[in-house]
């Protein structure tokens, strides 16, 4: 059941997510609208997961977001752009966040607690093979509602170029489709995995500011000279600006975790101690 609900989550989110952000009328947008899933994984996580923070990890939290989102808000300047910014769309991408923390924290409960990498297998292989049908599902659902029929056109053209039921003679559309599929699939795989691993070994909070570091970092490195073409970025001071903030952030976040256990393991040595013990058939108190 709770791969059920995972994967109808995070099928949920991709597809709301398609459908708007090419609808938002500004590249920089969506890495500053995406922070917003950070207050609302640490919110959610206290209520369903009961987890409390403290003030570093709140702060650390806060650095991370605030160096992600003032980095695009200073490009959004320099940008131009001929498209106009659409309020709804803006809306639906935040709405698409929602989905998206759910899962995430549910996936955290779930795999808290269980030992070994074969809970993220299990978890990778259950949530992709339930969402696949769920992806159509809601992109047809939306189409209905919204004039969304891009999305549900690109998951339909995808699929009939896998199974060859696209194009005629002299149509090279679908060229290569089985090679460019499973050349995405092993990079695409092993984030998940990392993603689970992630909310095995720590939490839903510390995955989304992790993600939030991978933003600038991608962009830097895309910046490098042997990238060329449209995956080519221009190099912005700003970026280094941006990446030492979430670095601060992300050593403070930690700095958090490790008073908290800390605190958990003297705690521990404390009620330790205090236990009374039988020497030599006596009572007595350590």
């Amino acid at each position: 059941r709770r791969w059920m609900e995972l994967g109808v989550l995070l099928a949920l989110q991709n597809t709301i997510e398609i459908a708007s952000i090419q609808r938002i009328g500004n590249d920089n947008l969506p890495p500053i609208l995406q922070q917003a899933v950070v207050p609302l994984t640490l919110l959610l996580s206290s209520s369903v997961l009961r987890v409390s923070y403290t003030r570093l990890q709140i702060l650390g939290a806060s650095l991370v977001v605030i160096g992600v989102g003032a980095g695009f808000v200073l490009s959004l300047n320099g940008t131009a752009n001929d498209r106009s910014v659409s309020g709804a769309a803006i809306a639906w991408f935040l709405f698409s966040r929602v989905p998206q923390a759910f899962a995430n924290v549910l996936a955290e409960g779930t795999l808290r607690g269980q030992e070994g990498i074969a809970w993220i297998f299990r978890a990778t292989l259950y949530t992709t093979l339930v969402g696949l049908p769920f992806n159509f599902l809601f992109a047809w659902l939306l189409s209905q509602v919204f004039d969304t029929h891009n999305v549900l056109d690109d998951y339909a053209g995808g699929l009939a170029c896998l199974l060859e039921a696209r194009g005629g003679p002299g149509d090279d559309s679908c060229r290569g489709a089985w090679r460019a599929a499973l050349v995405f699939a092993v990079p695409g795989a092993l984030y998940t995995l990392s993603e689970f691993q992630v909310l095995q070994q720590a939490s839903a909070t510390v995955y989304f500011l992790l993600a939030a570091l991978q933003l600038p970092l991608q962009d830097a490195l895309f910046a490098l000279p042997f990238f060329r073409g449209q995956l080519h970025a221009t190099f912005h001071p700003v970026l280094v600006v941006q990446i030492a903030i979430v670095a601060l952030g992300l050593a403070i976040y930690g700095r958090g975790v490790a008073n908290i256990g800390a605190d958990s393991d003297e705690c521990e040595r404390s009620t330790s101690l205090a236990e009374p013990t039988v020497v030599h058939g006596e009572l007595s108190g350590r």
